[in-house]
């Protein structure tokens, strides 16, 4: 390939990710890159290039004048790897497309790392998810990452990033930035109300994955104004963050307030640009957690489309979430995803939930209340949403396995399939549904001229069979007692048989010996 190379001046991609390309390899490519002036993609993905490797690409990289976007991750570059690279983008003033994932970085090339990306004036996607940042790598990467106002891109997941990290990280987000992924890493409510603030910035913000994190009720307040006052925001992730009930419940009470005071005062300031520095003042932090118009920055007045662009030049890339591929139907400022698996929110959250604002749901495609605890009053009430008139009427998937609904629910639930206008994917898994619940729901689909797939399965003995125990219920816990006990009785009663027969044969032995041994 090396040798190839030469030859091919007008070469505008390159894609040789999986190859077990080691360090040799790396260097013989390296001396051939000065020879591909055209080449605008390179992607050396899931390769075992080493430090080594990646230093020897480094000191060829500035000749690739036109080099657009450049993926090296999972290639185990570590910090001096990263450090080198770091000097090398220094002059690939035109990258706009990042991608470092899983390197172990550290905090040590982290601080490289945004020293670069600060000077990558065209710079919108950055993914360095799995480095092991740390919250002082966070700090310093987040400095750097003020000044790049294109970013729109930005992936800091499973970094071991805490509230101190993050809350240095919000009060430096671009403004430009529409999708951010901070997931799997220590954030809780401590850090809820600067995070808040820093995303009230980002005008323009269409996803946001805070899944597997520690915010707990503490953050719903606080997270639920910037959702209702965020124009753009289709996708929320908040699995996995022990909101429970009574988060559920404040974060619908945030977001009806939220829709209220927007609809009362559309914001009459020109949008903030993306090169745009907001400060923010105790005043305006103040009116913002308490719900006052006035503080922070104002909204766009258009619905950004959930797709961003995240490479320039001979061609683009529209970056979706998997869980967006349903047909956007928005109205307003409604969501497209919510997420909140494993948030333990039972019935009373799934009723707050299904009675909602409106204007929040009406244009909801997806909703994962997975591993919640919900049982039949939840799904009652959410049937109701699905039918006309209701307010989650538009929803396409419902995931809801490892949940505690019985045939009482699933009853309800198989009315409003009949009638749901577009529900086409229902995950009814690991339920305790009995098999007249089961027959009822898939005669349900069969007259439904959406549904296309419908999963019923492992129903009896859920909790044993489920892969987790996040979302396990009362009525589900007495279940697996009531099982218990009829198991225990059984073995009580077979161990008592048992110990009846060996005392019997004993003391005939003994008997036996007594009367038959010679005295």
């Amino acid at each position: 390939l090396a040798a190839a190379l030469p030859g091919c001046s007008c070469l505008m991609r390159l894609n040789i990710r999986r190859n077990t390309i080691s360090a040799a390899g790396a260097g013989a490519l390296a001396e051939a890159l000065p020879h591909a002036a055209a080449l605008q993609h390179l992607t050396l993905a899931r390769n075992n290039l080493c430090a080594e490797g990646i230093t020897a690409l480094s000191k060829f990289l500035p000749a690739c004048s036109v080099l657009t976007a450049l993926d090296v991750s999972n290639c185990t570059l570590g910090e001096d790897g990263v450090l080198a690279l770091s000097s090398a983008l220094r002059t690939c003033q035109h990258l706009s497309y990042i991608d470092l994932r899983d390197n172990s970085i550290g905090a040590d090339g982290a601080v490289g790392l945004g020293a670069a990306a600060s000077v990558c004036e065209e710079l919108r996607y950055l993914d360095l998810s799995r480095n092991r940042l740390g919250d002082s790598g966070c700090a310093s990467l987040a400095r750097e990452l003020e000044s790049c106002t294109r970013l729109v891109h930005l992936s800091l997941s499973m970094n071991d990033i805490g509230d101190t990290g993050i809350s240095i990280l919000a009060a430096h987000l671009p403004c430009s930035l529409t999708n951010i992924y901070l997931a799997n890493n220590r954030i809780t409510h401590k850090s809820s109300d600067m995070l808040a603030l820093g995303l009230h910035r980002c005008s323009k913000l269409t996803l946001l994955d805070l899944r597997w994190n520690r915010m707990g009720t503490g953050a719903a307040i606080p997270l639920g104004r910037t959702v209702a006052k965020c124009t753009y925001l289709s996708f929320l992730e908040l699995g996995s963050n022990g909101l429970r009930e009574d988060g559920v419940c404040a974060l619908m009470k945030a977001w009806s307030e939220g829709v209220m005071e927007w609809g009362a005062s559309v914001p009459q300031t020109a949008p903030k640009t993306a090169g745009d520095t907001v400060s923010v003042s105790t005043v305006d932090r103040v009116k913002f957690l308490k719900g006052e118009e006035g503080g922070v920055a104002g909204e766009s007045e258009t619905r950004h489309h959930i797709g961003s662009v995240v490479r320039e030049g001979c061609s683009t890339r529209t970056h979706t979430h998997t869980h967006t591929s349903y047909t956007n139907i928005h109205s307003g400022r409604s969501l497209a995803y919510i997420g909140l698996r494993q948030n333990f929110i039972g019935d009373i959250g799934a009723k707050a939930l299904a009675s909602g604002p409106a204007h929040m749901l009406v244009g909801l495609t997806k909703l994962d209340l997975s591993g919640n605890n919900v049982g039949n009053e939840g799904m009652t009430s959410l049937a109701a949403g699905l039918k006309p008139g209701g307010t989650i009427v538009n929803l396409q998937r419902l995931d809801f396995y490892e949940n505690t609904v019985r045939d009482a629910g699933a009853l309800e639930l198989a009315a409003a399939i009949e009638v749901a206008r577009v529900l086409a994917h229902l995950d009814l898994r690991y339920n305790n549904i009995g098999p007249q619940g089961v027959e009822r729901l898939h005669s349900a689909k069969h007259k439904s001229a959406h549904l296309e797939h419908l999963a019923t399965s492992e129903q009896v003995g859920a909790l044993l069979s489920a892969r987790t125990f996040d979302g396990v219920g009362q009525q589900m816990f007495e279940d697996m007692v009531s099982r218990v006990e009829i198991a225990a009785e059984r073995a009580v009663g077979a161990f008592s048989s048992t110990v009846g027969i060996f005392s019997i044969v004993f003391l005939a032995v003994l008997v036996r010996l007594v009367l038959f041994v010679p005295h």
